[in-house]
């Protein structure tokens, strides 16, 4: 249980880094994304389409284009949807355990609406 907290903290204090109101700003996010963003996104990709299809897919990533504003963009999307999505994910599982503790399985669900996921607060990028 421990290890989803620290998790989903790790995750909301790195929203919060990235905005220039954080006094642990660095720099703009576009300009951290590289090739490990890159590789991470892939791996995102791949196991999204396996959780949806049950299927094995593998993805040759191509030449990371470090120079395009556009593939950042396209990086930097799939990089806070996988944040945000692994939130939702860890909320709902420390939900379940929490139920589970308590006994109250008949009183609540451990489902969590998107919308009450709290980072990307901003608009940055918009998950449905």
């Amino acid at each position: 249980m421990s290890d989803l907290v620290e998790t989903n903290i790790a995750i909301s204090k790195s929203d919060w880094d990235a905005h220039e109101t954080s006094w642990d700003f660095q720099r703009n996010e576009l300009l951290s994304i590289d090739t490990s963003t890159y590789m991470e996104n892939i791996n995102y990709e791949i196991e999204k389409h396996f959780e949806e299809t049950g299927e094995h897919i593998s993805i040759s990533p191509a030449a990371p284009k470090l120079g395009s504003l556009e593939w950042r963009m396209e990086q930097y999307k799939t990089k806070w949807e996988h944040k945000f999505m692994q939130l939702h994910k860890n909320e709902e599982e420390l939900n379940r355990q929490f139920i589970d503790i308590y006994g109250l399985q008949d009183e609540l669900t451990p489902d969590v609406s998107l919308n009450e996921i709290t980072i990307l607060q901003q608009g940055e990028i918009s998950i449905e």
